[in-house]
């Protein structure tokens, strides 16, 4: 009895020992983010480019059907800051880089995602790339 209850023991922390040498940050795999560079001299295409490539974090949210902003998209590389990319209306679509995931989350969590978004902008915490 006492040899069956030693041998599960070592069971039990051989697998949690696996479990917690995932403290380190992971490089992008499977994507193709880390390849890309945009700068804001490249024209037309930015949101294309963007969209078609694979990132490791992407969300997207819905705003208002009628109200600016109407929806939101977000993606990061490396998990912890990205590109947001924003409809405002059906015509116009502006996208920022270097957006963080708190700012994002920030964003997801309000219950007022218009008027954050607004307050973003004026206090420059958004910073837009290029205007479609």
């Amino acid at each position: 009895m006492k040899l069956i209850l030693c041998i599960a023991l070592l069971c039990v922390t051989n697998s949690l020992r696996a479990q917690v040498e995932h403290n380190f940050v992971l490089g992008p795999s499977k994507t193709t983010c880390d390849s890309l560079s945009i700068t804001k001299e490249d024209t037309g295409g930015l949101i294309e480019t963007i969209r078609n490539t694979s990132f490791r974090y992407q969300e997207q949210m819905k705003i208002s059907r009628y109200k600016i902003p109407q929806q939101a998209w977000y993606y990061s590389c490396d998990g912890q800051t990205g590109y947001l990319i924003v409809r405002e209306t059906k015509d116009v679509e502006k996208i920022y880089d270097n957006v963080t995931k708190e700012t994002w989350q920030t964003l997801m969590d309000t219950n007022d995602p218009i008027t954050l978004y607004k307050k973003l902008k004026e206090e420059k915490v958004l910073k837009e790339l290029q205007e479609e």
